[in-house]
């Protein structure tokens, strides 16, 4: 008895990775398109990366609740206090 002839179940292997684009350029490698994908996705990493870093550092300069909260009263008082000064000493009597 013959060995089975698996050349067409190859050829139809063949074809439905060519047109996933999942087959490689030649031989039997097939990490070709692989090795492409991972150098695309390493470059996003990479800027992906700097992205974070930008953003931590803008978080890193927000000023805290403390902060505003210390601000607004200051504002409050500083315009409550100006108000005073010119109602007591800006209108002539």
């Amino acid at each position: 008895m013959s060995d089975p002839d698996f050349r067409i179940i190859d050829r139809r292997i063949d074809k439905a990775l060519d047109d996933r684009g999942l087959k490689g350029s030649g031989g039997d490698s097939g990490g070709d398109g692989i090795g492409k994908r991972v150098d695309k996705l390493e470059a996003k990493l990479d800027s992906l990366i700097k992205d974070v870093a930008e953003i931590k550092g803008r978080l890193a300069q927000m000023p805290t609740t403390f902060q505003l909260i210390g601000l607004t009263f200051g504002m409050i008082f500083a315009v409550m206090g100006s108000s005073f000064a010119v109602l007591r000493f800006g209108l002539p009597h």
